[in-house]
């Protein structure tokens, strides 16, 4: 798996990859560092490439005719994986970060056998040789509890990565709208809204006005109801966390062993608990399947598409993109972008088509490729009847817009949200 990042200087590739275990035959082999050569042959030059993931290969601390590739703090003898390792990165230039820098004999361990005996240093990170003095330290991190025989290794560089610009990205925490079906709640968020709406400023213009009273909902929201947690895996239940922590405890006491018969009474209790974790979590994952199955079965008997579409999204976990294909009003899609501001201009004429004997001209307010002309609808300031109406009409459960405004914000109090707006639509 090839990955490739900006950096200030050039573009840095990184490559993780798997090799043949010790066992596997040589054909399999040699099969594998074929691959990895041609991998790193169509990397162009001026890359930095950064080569990691688990060799199965020891490549010891004699570096004897191989001082341009490694350094002498390895770990163990050199084994047949060894050999062809070193001799794929002297081919292609490639410094082994693991024996270069000094470290304890327990920080350069990465892999560890199930009876706790054996120990090796088989996983590794490279870097092509023009960069080694980017390349500060690696070593293992024991702590890090993966459910894993392998160590977690860390290489650190001193590459500065292309800053993404981030200026004009919206970014916003969703506030958890669903505290509002309780009652008791909700007169909570009532009445610190009904406080915030009574200490907005009743002087300047309608942008501060609209600001202050978008400030006023979304602080309610915010002191009230909070915002939404998001987690990765919320269909692990709570009972295996507590045994994914416990696991995480005896993680530790076998890296604080003592003695080898402590540390092998704690990795036996560490691989029981391993055990324990992952079948704990197979079986979550398939009661959570199967209760949104049944109330996606539920949600389509019933024609409950809104719940449908959520149960679908929770499994596949994959975005769907919203911009939907514009047609013409023969049913052609328009593909170029002339066409689709035509057919809005076509759409928005027909829909604010209002009869009026003034028709002003607003030419001067549009682009010289959209309308010259459109009527002027209705320019009254709604009523608080209908301004409540219009509240009361808009539906729930969809995403706030860049204001990070939601629906139900208004909805909870629609006689409270029209009088603030009201005096809002009466100033524009």
């Amino acid at each position: 798996m090839t990955a490739t990042f900006r950096t200030r200087v050039r573009n840095a590739t990184i490559i993780q990859c798997y090799a043949p275990t010790e066992t596997s035959p040589f054909c399999e082999k040699d099969r594998f560092y074929s691959k990895l050569n041609g991998t790193l042959n169509i990397i162009p030059r001026g890359n930095i490439k950064i080569l990691l993931g688990d060799f199965n290969a020891k490549v010891g601390a004699n570096n004897d005719n191989l001082t341009n590739i490694m350094g002498n703090q390895g770990l163990g003898e050199i084994n047949e994986n060894g050999e062809m390792f070193t001799e794929m990165c002297s081919s292609n230039n490639m410094i082994i970060g693991g024996t270069l820098f000094p470290h304890k004999r327990s920080h350069k361990i990465t892999w560890v056998s199930p009876d706790g005996r054996t120990e090796n240093q088989i996983d590794h990170i490279c870097i092509n040789k023009m960069w080694r003095h980017s390349f500060l330290d690696t070593r293992n991190k024991r702590s890090a509890d993966i459910g894993s025989d392998h160590h977690l290794l860390i290489g650190e560089f001193r590459l500065k990565i292309v800053r993404t610009d981030t200026r004009n990205i919206h970014t916003s925490t969703r506030l958890d709208i669903q505290k509002l079906k309780n009652p008791n709640i909700r007169q909570q968020y009532r009445q610190q809204l009904q406080l915030n709406i009574t200490n907005i400023a009743p002087h300047g213009n309608v942008d501060s006005k609209w600001n202050a009273i978008k400030d006023a909902f979304i602080d309610a929201g915010s002191k009230v109801l909070g915002h939404q947690r998001k987690t990765k895996k919320d269909w692990i239940c709570t009972t295996t966390w507590e045994v994914i922590d416990e696991r995480r405890r005896k993680k530790a006491a076998v890296n604080s062993a003592r003695t080898r018969a402590s540390k092998e009474a704690a990795s036996r209790q560490y691989e029981a608990l391993n055990k324990s974790v992952k079948r704990m979590c197979r079986h979550d994952k398939r009661m959570w399947i199967s209760s949104i199955a049944t109330k996606a079965k539920t949600a389509a008997a019933s024609w409950n598409t809104k719940m449908l579409y959520e149960c679908t999204k929770r499994v596949s976990g994959r975005p769907i993109n919203g911009n939907g294909p514009i047609k013409a009003k023969d049913g052609t899609i328009l593909t170029s972008e002339v066409e689709q501001l035509s057919r809005w201009y076509e759409h928005f004429t027909e829909l604010f088509q209002v009869p009026s004997e003034n028709n002003d001209n607003l030419a001067e307010f549009v682009p010289h490729y959209a309308i010259q002309h459109i009527n002027r609808v209705g320019s009254q300031c709604p009523s608080i009847t209908e301004i409540e109406s219009a509240i009361r009409s808009m539906k729930s459960g969809k995403a706030a817009g860049i204001d990070n405004v939601h629906v139900e914000l208004f909805k909870a109090d629609n006689e409270l949200s029209a009088l603030a707006l009201h005096e809002l639509f009466q100033d524009i």
